[in-house]
């Protein structure tokens, strides 16, 4: 096979070339980091090397490790590569990819690997739509647990942790129109869903996470077509009313939803939303953070602690840190 070199001489950042020449072994610490992309979904050798940093401090070594599992089929296992390099962040990138992180995804010969292995999570990261809105929200969670294990006194619980085998994170809900006083059903589905143990205090939270790159409308004429209106109704009935509890199984965590916007002025439209829609007392479940590393992508963040450790503003009530 006839290499594909850049003018540098360097194998093309996205093509696959094997050099079958050698062999690694897998370690640890690549199935920790492989994992990771599995409960959050894409991320860059930075965040990856967080998990391992305190074992594996040399970053040098994580990213040729990251660059052998990019090209290498392992043989031993008769797999392809494992990781990959999303296609889509190219078109993101506005400046020099030799300049910017690049993102790693799980390939499906990475993900049939954990799985053989006993170690590919049951609920993996699992927001849809644009592959833009999946990295942030990938982002968003990721940062928290690495934030985390800064906190001897704080446990990050992924899906895994919190939710029988058998139990959809989808959620049919039934939602009266307000304007026509019809009933309607509409599938909830999260962007993120992950919890916090608070070890000394014996008690735990559940987090819902909703990522918004400020495209979604506030309202909308068609009930049927999502809006932030139609989503705090389906978040007033699945939290406000508990109906979580009994969805999940989980009866000794209350829970919140965690939103994420790029834009300043989109969170202050959604606050003002559930203002108008509670007569002026506020929401104490949905909590507002924005992420400008986004508005505009041109290069991927560094690790977010803020989403762990800073404030969250609600529409209405006092600011929430979600660490204390």
């Amino acid at each position: 096979m006839t290499k594909q070199l850049d003018k540098a001489g360097r194998r093309r950042r996205f093509s696959v070339q094997p050099h079958h020449d050698r062999q690694l072994a897998i370690t640890k610490a690549d199935l920790l980091r492989w994992q990771a992309l599995r409960r959050h979904g894409p991320q860059t050798a930075p965040y990856l090397h967080a998990y391992t940093v305190a074992q594996h401090p040399d970053y040098a070594n994580l990213r040729k490790r990251l660059n052998y599992f990019s090209h290498e089929p392992l043989a031993t296992f008769g797999k392809g590569p494992v990781l990959f390099k999303p296609e889509q962040q190219k078109a993101a990138l506005t400046l020099n990819l030799y300049a910017n992180h690049l993102v790693y995804d799980l390939t499906d010969d990475g993900r049939a690997l954990l799985d053989e292995l006993g170690l590919l999570s049951q609920y993996p990261a699992a927001p849809g739509g644009p592959w833009l809105h999946q990295y942030m929200t990938a982002c968003i969670t990721a940062s928290i647990e690495l934030a985390t294990l800064k906190r001897p006194n704080i446990r990050y619980l992924s899906a895994d942790d919190l939710l029988p085998a058998d139990v959809s994170i989808g959620t049919p809900l039934a939602l009266r129109n307000p304007r026509t006083n019809s009933t309607s059903r509409h599938t909830l589905v999260p962007d993120g869903l992950f919890g916090l143990e608070y070890i000394s205090e014996k008690k735990r939270r559940i987090f819902f996470v909703e990522t918004d790159r400020a495209t979604e409308p506030i309202y909308t004429a068609d009930f049927r077509r999502r809006s932030w209106y139609r989503t705090y109704l389906q978040y007033l009935e699945f939290i406000g009313r508990r109906v979580y509890r009994s969805t999940y199984g989980i009866t000794d965590a209350p829970a919140v939803v965690l939103i994420v916007t790029t834009s300043p002025t989109q969170k202050h439209n959604i606050i003002n939303m559930l203002m108008k829609e509670t007569s002026g007392k506020g929401c104490t479940f949905m909590l507002f953070q924005t992420a400008p590393e986004f508005n505009p992508f041109t290069k991927p963040p560094g690790i977010m602690s803020r989403f762990l450790e800073g404030p969250w503003e609600r529409a209405g009530q006092p600011d929430f840190i979600i660490c204390s």
